[in-house]
């Protein structure tokens, strides 16, 4: 006994002692000091900064709690440095003692000044996406509370703030001064809730005051949570309210019940903004992520577009505030089950400004490939065209097109009325309108429909519709509005409207069964905008080789003018006087004939040869539906000068169609073609020319293939042979092999007026294949060019040219990826030969072009005669030229242009001057003392003219020109031409020889003298001219030149003569000076002008 004793006093000191230093732990544990731990431990969990900037307290009995002052926590990344969560106080503490009974008994829970930044980017990520766990898992709602009794002192927040910004909706709330307090909270007892908030809205711009007031109990251990009454009151204010604030009340019970996952809003009543909303609803399956909703809803209302105004759904709800009636209502019964897909409407009427509808619908798997509705629809008014523009407000339409619209539904009857029954089913294949009947808009339309295996090849269709009515391009200007139509197919509706029969009759019906081969069509009958169509078909076992259908079809119109001109063809709309169709159908679906298959159309005008004529198009067809054959067979094309004949036959033109045939077009005048069809015939040289047009080719392709063979084309005097492959038309690829006989170019090229100062057109440029190259680098997009993809041969006998003559033309081009080349390319003319490579880089951003040329023993006097129509230059010409240049523009290659060539002219004739006999003369007067006419008539010899061209940024150097002759020659150096400026800077030194000549008995010393000859200024103004004074002094003695200057009637500074004549004698000098001065002065000008202006404007 004394040992039990002993060990209850000794386990009761240990107990003391123990709880003794518990108790001193704890007095002296601070939780500030681990701020930094728990900050960590937070960034190490989110990645987000945690701060705490106020004290920590702990409290352990009899209350187990806590109390927080001033914590931060940081944003997302990208979302700023404003902080995601601010608080000043968080207080939550509860009873130590009863939580050892499984009992929680907390005090009141304090939020006091807590700020929440909510936000959204412009990609939809949510600035709390980060903080949810990545592995949600589905938790069981079942699962029952873990205290045996559960009391909360309430709940205490004051001053709270939520900032919500969707920057993807470009939308911003803020909920602000939001205040919530609640009694003690028992379970099995109600709990009384207070809350007052104001709100911010941005879109709308919109703010309310809110005040809220509710009872709360939970039951059946927490499963069951009622919220009855609940009362909420807001005062909602901004500028499109009318009286600039409303209030707003809502009412109703709430009750959810988390053990069967249900929700249920009972006594629904929500009045605001002129508008009561009423009605209950439940929601199974809450928190499944696919709910079902049972509901029972009716609005009244008496301002809809004032609704539209506030929510700012312009421009709609200013046009609605246009209308007389203004009020709404609409009452529904629905059931709708997420998981399925499911939606049934039991009853919907809809009244709203002034037009009612009643509706039905029962529908399944609506967002599967294979829904299933059914239902029936009523819909009445007295406007529809009010109707038809809020729909296009609703869709988004610019406002020009619908003022374009509303203007033309003003004269259209407003009243409508729609009834139809419907059943159709994806997946079972069934689709069922017992009935369907429109009338609006003048309009008048029945129909009825049954049908069935919709989904399959073979389907079974039974039917009839009817409709008439007096616009028909407005009905498609509706549809397209609404729908939104690329502006192209609106523009050509638009232009239907303008057509002046725009009435439209459709009568058919029908009964087919491809399962079995039925099909029967008694009559078809559609008349609209000038056009009439007509047709019939039946037949039996059509799926059977032994079936068979016959039928025919016609297509007429008597006045296709309107509707050419609407379609854009207004110039075959003038001289188009009627069309038609005819076809018979045969056979079964295993072999389908048309035949004849035939078109007639009748042109007639003013210009027309024999007007009025007819053109005829007929042909035999035959399709194989199962083997995706299609034949075409005797096709035949005359009329207007025309006779084609071909054939075509197509195969798996279902799937991958490809096709080949043959097509011979006999010899016809294009001009006259042309002329008939009221278009313009080419503007060229020749006014003779395309008169001549002929085609004879096999072609075959696929759907982006095409390729003709053994092809044989006459242009007038030309003919043309040779293969075309294109390989792909997106993106085109092309190969070619082609040749030509011969061809005139020039007869082809654009007609060039004649100008006021000409008496003939302006003498084109020749054009080279190397301005060809420049000329499609500065016209045609680098893109194009990185796009071109062409491979071949182009061989031609005869070429005119520029009225050049060339031979034996070969060229072939390899285009891919940017890289194009012409190598080689070749030709004969004029007894020598051209031959060349050029090569366009086009795979960066800028292109670039090298060009390689050499024109070797080129005769230039049959050469100048054909292309500058006179020659003045004879010889044999040599000349190499190695280019380069960048750009995308012509001034940009001129500037960039960079190279080297050389020019070899030997055994040259200078027609028109005799260079050398001039100079001599010349000479011979001095050395007489007689002077007269000099005569510069004749031609001058060289034997060689060479010179080596240094090209670099546009700027074309030499410093070796050297033209060697009989009696003289010719150094040049200098700037020849500035490309950038077309300006030059060339200086040419005439050396002449001593030698003699002998006149009569006398015997003279001559040459031994140079000539400076400057060029400057524009290329194109020729001024070279020479130093008159260095080639007087290089000529004439000093003693005797005055003499000849007075001679010649020249006064020059600085050769002033140094005795002057009495002036007594000046009488005696006045009648010979006069005499002599208009011949000696001529001389020397026909000297200028043949020994510069001939010899280097020839030359260069």
């Amino acid at each position: 006994m004394k040992l039990l004793i002993k060990l209850v006093i000794g386990f009761s000191i240990i107990l003391i002692i123990s709880i003794s230093l518990i108790v001193i732990i704890l007095v002296n544990f601070d939780p500030n000091n681990y701020k930094d731990t728990i900050a960590a431990k937070v960034n190490e969990q989110t990645g987000r900064s945690l701060s705490i900037s106020g004290d920590i307290n702990l409290t352990f009995y009899p209350w187990l709690g806590i109390n927080v002052e001033g914590i931060s926590l940081s944003n997302a990344a990208n979302f700023g440095d404003t902080p995601f969560l601010e608080t000043k106080t968080i207080k939550a503490r509860a009873k130590l003692l009863p939580l050892l009974r499984k009992e929680l008994e907390m005090d009141t829970l304090v939020l006091h000044g807590a700020k929440v930044n909510l936000a959204r980017d412009a990609k939809g990520v949510n600035n709390w996406d980060d903080l949810l766990n990545s592995k949600n898992k589905k938790q069981n709602t079942n699962q029952n509370l873990p205290f045996a009794a559960l009391i909360l002192g309430g709940i205490d927040i004051k001053d709270a703030n939520i900032r919500w910004r969707d920057m993807q909706q470009g939308v911003e709330y803020n909920i602000t001064n939001t205040n919530i307090h609640t009694g003690e909270l028992k379970l099995g007892e109600p709990i009384d809730i207070a809350a007052s908030s104001k709100i911010v809205a941005s879109k709308p711009a919109v703010s309310s005051s809110i005040q809220f007031k509710g009872t709360v109990s939970y039951e059946d251990n927490g499963d069951i949570l009622v919220l009855k009454p609940m009362l909420l009151e807001a005062v909602v204010s901004g500028k499109e309210i009318p009286g600039g604030e409303t209030s707003l009340k809502l009412s109703s019970e709430v009750k959810m019940n988390f053990d069967e996952d249900t929700a249920e809003i009972n006594s629904l009543d929500l009045t605001a903004f002129d508008t009561q909303i009423k009605g209950q609803t439940k929601v199974s399956s809450l928190l499944s992520g696919a709910p079902e909703f049972t509901a029972k809803i009716s609005i009244n209302g008496k301002d809809l577009p004032r609704l539209f105004k506030i929510a700012e759904i312009e421009p709609l709800a200013s046009e609605l505030a246009k209308l007389p009636n203004k009020t709404f209502n609409v009452s529904t019964s629905l059931y709708a089950d997420l998981e399925n897909k499911d939606l049934n409407i039991d009853e919907l009427v809809l009244n709203v400004f002034g037009n009612k509808i009643n509706s039905e619908i029962y529908a399944r798997h609506l967002t599967t490939d294979t829904p299933a509705v059914r239902g029936k629809l009523n819909a009445s008014g007295p406007d529809l065209p009010s109707l038809i523009k809020i729909a296009l407000q609703f869709s988004g339409q610019n406002k020009k097109e619908i003022n374009s619209l509303t203007k033309q539904l003003a004269s259209t009857p407003k009243l409508f009325n729609v009834e139809t029954v419907f059943d159709v089913d994806l997946k079972a294949g069934i689709a069922d309108i017992p009935s369907l009947s429109i009338k609006a808009l003048g309009m008048s339309s029945s129909a009825k429909l049954k049908a069935r295996k919709i989904n399959s090849s073979t389907p079974i269709l039974n039917g009839e519709l009817e409709a008439s009515g007096p616009d028909l391009p407005l009905i498609i200007q509706i549809v397209q509005g609404i729908q939104k139509t690329d502006s192209e197919f609106l523009k050509i509706s638009k232009n239907l409207g303008k057509v002046k029969s725009k009435s439209f009759n459709i009568k058919t019906s029908f009964d087919a069964d491809l399962s079995s081969g039925k099909i029967d069509l008694p009559s078809l009958s559609f008349d609209t905008l000038g056009i009439s169509i007509s047709g019939n078909l039946k037949g039996k076992n059509i799926q059977k080789n032994n079936g068979s259908m016959k039928g025919s079809i016609s297509i007429t119109s008597k006045n296709p003018k309107p509707l050419l001109i609407a379609l854009g063809q207004t110039d075959i709309a003038e001289v188009l006087k009627s069309i038609n169709i005819n076809t018979d159908i045969s056979g079964n679906t295993s072999s389908i004939e048309l035949k004849p298959l035939s078109l007639s159309a009748v042109f007639s005008g003013k210009n027309i040869p024999n007007s009025p004529v007819e053109l005829k198009i007929r042909a035999d067809s035959e399709i194989n539906l199962e083997k995706e054959i299609l034949n075409l067979d005797s096709l035949q094309v005359s009329g207007l000068g025309l006779d084609v004949k071909g054939k075509v036959k197509a195969s798996k033109f279902k799937t991958n169609p490809t096709y080949t045939g043959q097509i011979a077009v006999a010899p016809f005048n294009l001009k006259e073609f042309l002329q008939t069809l009221n278009k313009e015939a080419p503007n060229i040289s020749d006014k003779n020319a395309l008169k001549h047009v002929a085609v004879k080719s096999d072609f075959a392709g696929e759907k982006n293939k095409l390729s003709l063979k053994k092809m044989n084309a006459e242009l007038d005097e030309t003919k043309l042979q040779g293969d075309i492959n294109i390989k792909s038309f997106t993106p085109l690829v092309v190969e070619f092999g082609m040749g030509i006989d011969k061809l005139n170019i020039d007869r082809y090229l654009p007609k060039q007026e004649k100008s006021k100062k000409q008496k003939s057109p302006k003498q084109s440029k020749p054009i080279t294949p190397e301005t060809a190259a420049v000329a499609t680098v500065a016209n045609v997009s680098t893109k194009a060019l990185q796009t071109l993809n062409i491979k071949g041969d182009l061989a031609i006998g005869e070429l005119v040219f520029s009225n050049a003559k060339l031979s034996d033309i070969a060229l072939s081009i390899n285009a891919a990826d940017g890289l194009i080349e012409l190598n080689p390319v070749s030709a004969k003319l004029y007894r020598g030969t051209y031959s060349g490579n050029i090569v366009l880089n086009a795979k960066d951003k800028i292109p670039n072009l090298t060009m390689q040329s050499k024109l070797a023993a080129v005769q230039t006097e049959p050469l100048l005669k054909d292309v500058m129509g006179t020659a003045d230059l004879l010889g044999e010409a040599n000349i190499n030229l190695s280019l380069s240049s960048v750009g995308t523009d012509i001034n940009k290659l001129k500037s960039s242009l960079s190279g080297n060539g050389d020019i070899i002219f030997k055994d040259g004739i200078l027609k028109g001057v005799d260079i050398a006999n001039t100079l001599r003369q010349i000479e011979m007067m001095y050395e007489s003392k007689r002077f007269g006419d000099i005569e510069t008539t004749g031609d001058t010899q060289f034997k060689s003219l060479t010179a080596t061209l240094n090209i670099k940024n546009g700027i074309v150097d030499n410093n070796d020109l050297l033209l060697s002759a009989a009696g003289f020659k010719v150094n040049g150096k200098g700037m020849l031409i500035n490309l950038n400026d077309e300006t030059w800077k060339y200086n040419m030194n005439v050396v002449v020889d001593n030698s003699t000549a002998t006149k009569g008995e006398e015997k003279y010393n001559i040459g031994g003298y140079d000539i400076l000859i400057k060029c400057r200024g524009k290329v194109i103004n020729k001024l070279c001219m020479p130093d008159i004074g260095s080639m007087i002094e290089a000529i004439f003695k000093e003693t005797t030149k005055e003499k000849l200057l007075d001679k010649l009637g020249i006064k020059i500074p600085g050769l002033t003569p140094k005795e002057e004549a009495p002036k007594e004698e000046a009488p005696k000098e006045e009648a010979p000076k006069e005499e002599k001065q208009t011949t000696p002065k001529d001389t020397l000008n026909e000297l200028k002008d043949a020994v510069i202006e001939d010899l280097f404007e020839k030359l260069f």
